[in-house]
């Protein structure tokens, strides 16, 4: 029994040292023909490239003498760092599915759509269509009302309400007299500001299941009275990229904070490292 413990035990991290490597190389190779080939969408292989050259040099650091030893202690902050980031990961993702389960049973009387790039710079991919398919999925009456929200971008012929508004229409069937367009925002944050200034009650946004956590937290922020509702679906092959993304945008939400932590680890591990360069050289 322990035999078999202590080989399960071994074989874990050798498995997620091989498997997870192999499928963000797999989904990032789909992204890319499915997706536009833009750097973001290369994030996810950027960061384990990153992860491996950082590896290599921390185990490379094992091998120098003893006159290194203030070197081979600073280099335990790798380690320590890497625990810290496991941890926030840990906690962004189970914030994200506890907010995604509790969200569910909220009741608005208007829904706002989060606006995304366009196909061919005027018509709605299936990653935005799925945002207005959730939306209109969670209409309980006659009376709810559909607020689209995107600016025209530089590469667009529409603005992207506009076109949420149509595929709304025309695709889904949905009542144009119950739709409003709110269409000068570009990013996240002004979905959010410039939808409340038109609505000026409480309302529902959607969009993406990855990345409503994220405007939640925008929402708390902007201390706007707007609950994310049921994210629309989301295909493997982007999910996990843009999950990685959303968890970056996070840590650099709360980034004053994350920088006061890690200077705290590596201020300790630099004490020790000179105490104990300064306690070899007398020796």
């Amino acid at each position: 029994l322990f035999a078999e413990a202590f080989i399960i035990l071994l074989l874990i991290p050798m498995t997620i040292g091989i498997v997870v490597p192999i499928s963000i190389v797999v989904l990032t190779i789909k992204m890319w023909r499915r997706e536009s080939k833009s750097i973001g969408n290369l994030l996810s292989p950027i960061v384990v490239l990153a992860f491996l050259l950082i590896d290599w040099v921390y185990l490379s650091m094992g091998r120098l003498p003893d006159s290194w030893i203030w070197l081979k202690i600073l280099g335990i902050v790798y380690p320590v760092l890497s625990i810290y980031l496991a941890w926030q990961f840990g906690i962004s993702f189970l914030s994200s599915w506890v907010y995604g389960r509790r969200v569910r049973k909220q009741r608005a009387a208007y829904h706002v759509v989060l606006g995304a790039g366009l196909i061919q710079g005027e018509h709605v991919g299936k990653l935005l269509g799925n945002r207005i398919l959730a939306a209109v999925k969670a209409v309980r009456d006659n009376e709810t009302i559909l607020v689209f929200s995107g600016g025209q971008g530089p590469d667009e012929k529409i603005s992207e309400a506009r076109a949420m508004q149509k595929y709304a229409v025309e695709v889904l069937g949905f009542p144009i007299e119950r739709t409003m367009l709110e269409d000068q925002s570009r990013t996240t944050y002004e979905n959010l500001v410039f939808s409340s200034r038109l609505i000026k009650e409480k309302f529902m946004f959607f969009t993406s299941d990855y990345h409503v956590f994220r405007a939640a937290l925008f929402a708390a922020t902007l201390k706007i009275d707007a609950q994310g509702g049921k994210g629309g679906k989301t295909a493997m092959y982007y999910r996990v990229p843009a999950f990685i993304r959303e968890f970056i945008a996070v840590m650099n939400y709360e980034k004053r904070k994350h920088i006061k932590w890690v200077g705290i680890i590596v201020a300790f591990f630099l004490v020790i490292a000179i105490f104990s360069a300064n306690r070899l050289s007398l020796e």
